[in-house]
């Protein structure tokens, strides 16, 4: 691709206000901050869309490294790039804001700045959510690419049945953040992204609208997530496990009407139980939660039968190292009476561990 010759923004921004007059259908957002190395390859796989009626707005986050200017570049060959640049470094969740203040579609989509969306990502997504008007925002499964964009893991995939999703936010977030799409009403209702949350600002969007609409993955690889050691997740990781922990705090407290413990929010949150009393209180929890989430209207009666289903086996997971002596056999006649079906499983299984497959799945 020939580079074209560099342009100001404010000119290109001149130019794209007054060359496009219709609203587009999708808004993609994106935060670019000091990611020379992969940005342009994130911008192509957005540009090489096999859906094309969208808007790209790029909020340059101060970077130093040469990163805007080859946005600009970008820019100025397509005008369906709308690219700006903070004055000083304002972080994720303020950029990501300042692009939905501009955003005129339909929908919104993110995108990373070191990650890739491969090309139909968009027209499924888009399909999806026409299709099932009741889901409001959609993920998708994913592969995680190293730093040379080689794949490094199996499939990453999480439950796309709406009411486990929406269980599964009292654990963990279940959503991958950089390839979703959402309808834009829905965020304008909740306000945005908070901007208390410099990181996890994304469960905590998606835990609000829980309270709005459904979530849902797309249920096949539509991304490629880059890990490397420059990344939030690698640089961040303990400031992104406690603002999670403040999160879901709030969260559960709308749901279940009560504050939990630190001690049991981290009990949610490893799933690993240590004594007996320990896997009885992780049961509890997880039963109180599913009965929380079921007694919500929006539900079918199929979707309920699901989630108890799921509620259990999963719970019997969390728990069946604990289930070694007598005082244990109370949670299995809980686990069993919500699930009979399960009842099966728990004898047979004589509590033998499964092996890891080394695919990333709930």
């Amino acid at each position: 691709m020939r580079e074209p010759d560099r342009v100001e923004v404010r000119e290109h921004l001149e130019s794209y206000a007054t060359s496009v007059t219709l609203p587009p259908t999708i808004s993609v957002i994106m935060s670019v901050h000091n990611c020379a190395r992969y940005v342009a390859q994130a911008i192509e796989s957005i540009l090489d869309q096999s859906l094309r009626g969208f808007e790209f707005i790029i909020v340059d986050d101060f970077s130093d490294d040469g990163s805007d200017e080859i946005c600009q570049r970008f820019a100025s060959a397509d005008r369906r790039i709308m690219l700006l640049r903070n004055d000083q470094h304002l972080g994720l969740t303020r950029s990501l804001n300042k692009a939905l203040g501009l955003a005129r579609s339909k929908y919104i989509a993110r995108m990373d700045a070191d990650d890739v969306s491969l090309p139909r990502r968009f027209e499924l997504q888009m399909q999806y959510l026409e299709s099932n008007t009741q889901i409001g925002l959609v993920g998708s499964y994913y592969y995680e690419i190293d730093e040379n964009g080689d794949v490094a893991t199996n499939v990453v995939q999480f439950s796309s049945d709406p009411i486990i999703v929406h269980w599964r936010m009292a654990i963990e977030n279940p959503i991958p953040h950089p390839p979703i799409m959402v309808r834009k009403e829905l965020v304008d209702r909740v306000g945005g992204y908070d901007e208390r949350w410099g990181t996890s600002q994304d469960y905590d969007l998606f835990t609000r609208l829980c309270d709005e609409t459904k979530l849902s993955n797309y249920p096949k690889v539509l991304f490629h997530w880059r890990r490397h050691g420059e990344s939030v997740s690698a640089t961040q990781n303990e400031r992104q496990r406690s603002s999670a922990l403040e999160i879901c705090s709030a969260y559960l407290l709308r749901l279940l009407g009560r504050e939990l413990s630190l001690e049991a929010l981290q009990l949610l949150w490893t799933r690993t139980p240590k004594t007996v009393e320990e896997a009885a209180e992780l049961w509890s929890l997880c039963s109180e939660t599913c009965r929380a989430v079921s007694a919500q209207a929006r539900w079918s009666t199929k979707e309920r039968a699901l989630l108890r289903r799921y509620v259990a086996q999963k719970g019997f997971s969390y728990v069946r190292s604990q289930l070694v002596n007598a005082r244990s056999w109370p949670i299995v006649v809980r686990l069993a009476f919500q699930s009979p079906r399960l009842f099966v499983v728990i004898v047979t299984s004589r509590f033998r561990r499964q092996p890891n497959t080394g695919t990333a799945i709930d």
